[in-house]
Order: C-alpha cells, then structure tokens, then sequence
C-alpha cells in the first residue's frame, strides 16, 4: 500500500521504521542514507546529499499522510468522544510539526564514516565482538537535535487505510461496466471517514465537498461537470 502512494523510498522507509519500532527522523534518514553509500562506494558527496533531500521529503510526506506519528501520541484512551476529539485534534496539530534535521551533518557523518571504514583493516581481520561495538558506535545520533523525537508507524491510520481500500476494491467491482470516475467513490469515503475513522456510519459529506476535491484531480473537470449524474448513479445502485 505504501509503496503504490510513496514509490520505493516510501516503502524503504517505512520497512526502516517497523524494524526500529521507534526511531528519530534525523537516524532514519542517517540509516537510509548510509545504506545507499555502502551500496556505492564511489557515491560523491552531492549526490548523496540529493539522496538525503529524498529521504527527508518522503517522509515529509509519510507524516503529513499519518502514515508515521510521534511516539508518545500513541497512547490508548478511555472511549469517550471528548478524549477521542482532543485526542484527534493534538495528533493532527502534531502531524506538521516536523523537526528540524540538518542535512549536512548527517551527509558529513556518513562520508566520513566511509572514509574511516575504507581506511581500517577489512572486517574480517576484526573480532566479531569488536565489529559490533563499531556499528553501534557508527549509529550514536545523540549529538542530533531531534534525538528525542522518536517516531513510529501509525497503526491505526493503517487499518483505516485497509478498510478504505477494501470498500474502494468492492465499489470499484460494482461499477466497472459503467461509465463513471471511481475517483468520486475515493473522496467520498476519505471525506466521509475523516472525522471519525471508525464511525457506524461515517460523516455526511456534501456535493461542493467532493466537487473542491474532484476539480483538483488530473483531468478532474470533465468529472466535476457529471458530478450530479455519477452520484445519481450511486444512489441507485447502492439502494
């Protein structure tokens, strides 16, 4: 699912955070990065650093997506619909404040990094308990300014994902002999379930609503000027 939205950084990324369980920005990108020079070792600086900005973007975009979320706003509340409101309303205030993270430092560790490596003697001429020590020393991201800013999947968001996705495979199969943009179908669940996800009936989504949305799309006019036709169709399908 992540990587059909984010491509395979998108993936890579977020496989890297499931193996930490919870990790800063600034090592995720460090541990991504450092993968990419391992894999080319005549990798020069600017084109390692231009990697990094890719990094640093997806997971812009995986945050703003509610893919990933701060660490202590994964906490379990009593169901109540005022907890769950403040609840919804600090992860969404939370989901934009994304910490500084200093590129350059994090391109200048691995390089340097790699030029000690290159330097030592080769890894098989060193104990193995001493390889292991030196790998963790590699990774100490303590001296970074989002250290204590840990991150982790959003699980939650996930299986909303999962559901909408199901819903959209049945829809899709209802209405594939018919003239009409399933994209419709799209916004109206992520519209409908936004408020609250796990809602018996979702929220009331109105016909400007979905037009804002559609007109946004690729080609998305021609499907704006049918909008009253797709949803008539809906509606009696559907009843």
């Amino acid at each position: 699912m992540t990587e059909s939205v984010y491509g395979n950084v998108g993936r890579e990324i977020m496989e890297e955070v499931v193996r930490a369980g919870c990790i800063s920005l600034s090592k995720l990108i460090y541990i991504c990065g450092h993968r990419v020079k391992n894999n080319t070792k005549d990798l020069k600086i600017s084109a390692l650093f231009d990697q990094l900005k890719l990094f640093r973007s997806t997971i812009q975009s995986l945050i703003k997506g509610k893919c990933i979320t701060i660490c202590d706003l994964m906490i379990e509340l009593e169901k109540t619909p005022e907890l769950e409101a403040h609840h919804q309303m600090r992860i969404n205030r939370e989901f934009i404040r994304i910490p500084q993270i200093d590129l350059n430092l994090i391109c200048t560790k691995i390089m340097t990094e790699a030029v000690e490596k290159s330097s030592e003697d080769d890894e098989e001429s060193r104990s193995p308990k001493q390889a292991k020590k030196n790998e963790e020393e590699e990774i100490d991201m303590e001296s970074f300014i989002d250290a204590d800013v840990l991150w982790s999947i959003n699980i939650p968001q996930y299986h909303c994902d999962s559901r909408n996705e199901m819903i959209m495979e049945a829809m899709d199969n209802k209405f594939k002999d018919m003239m009409v943009d399933t994209r419709v179908i799209k916004i109206i669940i992520e519209l409908g379930f936004a408020k609250d996800p796990w809602g018996k009936t979702g929220t009331p989504v109105s016909t400007p609503e979905i037009k804002d949305k559609i007109e946004k799309l690729p080609n998305g006019g021609l499907t704006s000027k049918f909008l009253k036709h797709h949803m008539d169709i809906f509606r009696e399908l559907i009843n």
